[in-house]
């Protein structure tokens, strides 16, 4: 049973990691609501991400190599977070309004 559960965490960490890179990936000319929406979503896999792997710590039956996929798996997620934290303050510099563009009339 416990193996069961490991397994499916690792799934788990699988499968977002693959829609968040999709995303990631997908979001290059999405308006900066959007990328804002996916930081938040990058986030919450995140630490989703964490706690399979601390899960997977302390489980008596975890094998090493599964151990080291889980922090590898992080180490991805954290590439695909800083990657769209980037983008969005790229994104948010573009559209800050400035004084330049207004009038003392």
């Amino acid at each position: 049973m416990q193996t069961t559960v490991i397994y499916f965490g690792l799934a788990i960490n699988w499968l977002l990691l693959i829609v968040s890179i999709l995303l990631a990936v997908f979001s290059k000319f999405k308006h900066t609501q959007f990328k804002q929406s996916l930081y938040r979503f990058l986030n919450v896999a995140l630490i989703v991400h964490i706690v399979i792997a601390v899960m997977l710590v302390f489980s008596s039956t975890a094998i090493s190599g599964l151990i080291t996929l889980s922090w590898l798996v992080i180490s991805l997620q954290l590439v695909c977070n800083v990657i769209c934290y980037k983008s969005v303050k790229r994104r948010q510099a573009r559209v800050k309004p400035s004084l330049d563009h207004f009038s003392m009339d």
